[in-house]
């Protein structure tokens, strides 16, 4: 059963009496040693807006002829790594007052079951590339993004101060993009700025006009500053690319769709969402199917 205040939509007041909505964010950690900073992060990146925040313990249970997750653990290691785990995990909670789930069954049901849970919440948190098993990470990623519904971000090492007000979106003028911006609209300062960035081969030729100009008088009717610019990819990847010009321009977040060619093209010849979640990066990046 899920705890009370883990589901979106709760209404709070502010300061002035006037109504507002408290947000629920999932965050998740694995048993590993490498994951004991992810689960501050994911608090230091909650606490700008206020949020109610449950930190999910995800933990793959050790299956006779098939992998472990981390690999090479015996059962008797497996449950002593748990246990250490969860001590620290509801030490953490009582510390921080945030809430506990613990996700616990063969990798199959597991990731079933924290699909099932992510639905119930608006944003999902998980750690760098660094801090968790990287092989149930991309599982679990994949399988966010394709059937939780709802947008997940991938930390750094550290959760920032402020909610963002430099915001860089990869743009290509696909539904993920514009999906991915939407959602980056509910977790991002209220006039923040944002940076519409299409990566371009180097020969590509420039159109008049683009969606994301379109896309940019969007935002500015809304009260942010908006910009669209082209990058040429040369050497790079267009996910390097992309995310050597957020670096940059000092940006807070990073914001690319998900997914946006089919997974099998993606596995085949890669893809932004491929690299960006397989990589290691410097700022945060929230993605959306």
């Amino acid at each position: 059963m899920l705890p009370a205040n883990c589901c979106a939509g709760l209404l709070t007041f502010d300061g002035k009496g006037e109504q507002m909505t408290k947000r629920a964010i999932l965050a998740l950690v694995d048993p590993s040693e490498a994951s004991e900073g992810s689960a501050a992060a994911a608090l230091a990146f909650a606490g700008p807006f206020g949020a109610d925040v449950t930190v999910g313990l995800v933990a793959a249970v050790p299956v006779p002829g098939d992998r472990t997750f981390p690999p090479h653990l015996s059962k008797q290691q497996f449950n002593e790594l748990l246990e250490k785990k969860e001590q620290q995990t509801w030490s953490l909670a009582h510390a921080s007052g945030c809430e506990v789930r613990i996700f616990i069954d063969p990798v199959d049901a597991l990731l079933d079951a924290i699909v099932r849970a992510a639905r119930c919440f608006d944003l999902i948190l998980l750690g760098p590339v660094t801090a968790f098993d990287r092989d149930l990470r991309l599982m679990l990623i994949e399988k966010l993004l394709l059937h939780a519904g709802k947008p997940l971000v991938l930390l750094t090492g550290q959760g920032p101060a402020h909610r963002p007000a430099r915001v860089v979106v990869g743009w290509d003028g696909g539904t993920e993009a514009s999906i991915a911006l939407d959602r980056a609209l509910e977790w991002t300062d209220a006039h923040a700025r944002f940076d519409l960035i299409s990566v371009l081969p180097m020969n590509s030729p420039l159109s008049l006009r683009s969606e994301a100009d379109d896309m940019c008088a969007r935002l500015t009717r809304r009260g942010h500053a908006a910009v669209s610019s082209i990058a040429r990819r040369g050497h790079l990847s267009t996910a390097a690319t992309l995310l050597g010009r957020a670096v940059a321009e000092s940006a807070d977040l990073v914001v690319v769709g998900g997914f946006g060619h089919s997974r099998l093209r993606e596995a085949l010849v890669g893809g932004v969402t491929s690299e960006i979640i397989r990589g290691e990066h410097t700022l945060p990046v929230l993605i959306a199917h």
